[in-house]
């Protein structure tokens, strides 16, 4: 008995370690994304300029720019905002959680964020349904010819990485609630849970 309990504990470490690895890797992707998502930005700041002033200047305007800017900001959307809330720059509403004590708030984070790894989990399904859709009927936009189906996988793989990393600070917060229920009271930084 003794053998088996032994055993299943190095087995959940051992999936803990992996599970840890994975998503400390998303958080290094999601770094590099944010480049992604300034490239994404310059490409529809110059497309919109050239754009304006061809019709300023010329009467007629560039037929590529909407969907160059549509494009880039799909993808400026969907891959830099799991980098946002990786760097936790997201529009948060902190009203509750600034009157509750560490231990509370560190409670409530590892809810609200495996609440929404969870939702964005189910987006992700609806998001794969739309690409698989848009392939099936080889869509494409109307001036460049640019298949629609990759814009959509941006939507999947953005819904992928914003889920990956909401469980990634679902652990920190659980990390973060444990550390405080391990310190001694003088630590805990005041209020009661």
């Amino acid at each position: 008995m003794e053998g088996w309990r032994s055993g299943g504990i190095a087995l959940t470490n051992r999936i803990s370690a992996i599970a840890n690895g994975a998503l400390d890797g998303v958080g290094k992707i999601n770094g590099g994304l944010s480049w992604i998502g300034i490239a994404c930005l310059v490409v529809v700041v110059i497309s919109v300029t050239i754009d304006v002033t061809g019709r300023f200047l010329f009467r007629t305007g560039w037929g590529l720019a909407f969907e160059l800017s549509l494009s880039s900001m799909v993808m400026m959307v969907w891959v830099a905002g799991a980098y946002t809330l990786r760097e936790k720059r997201h529009i948060v509403i902190s009203i509750l959680s600034d009157r509750l004590s560490p231990k509370a708030r560190a409670r409530l984070e590892v809810i609200v964020y495996t609440l929404g790894g969870l939702i964005c989990g189910i987006f992700t399904k609806s998001a794969w349904l739309l690409f698989e859709w848009s392939l099936s009927i080889r869509e494409v936009t109307v001036v460049s010819k640019l298949p629609l189906p990759i814009l959509k996988f941006f939507i999947v793989i953005g819904f992928v990485l914003l889920s990956l990393q909401f469980f990634g600070l679902a652990r920190d917060s659980w990390r973060e609630l444990q550390s405080l229920s391990q310190a001694p009271k003088g630590e805990k930084g005041g209020g009661t849970s």
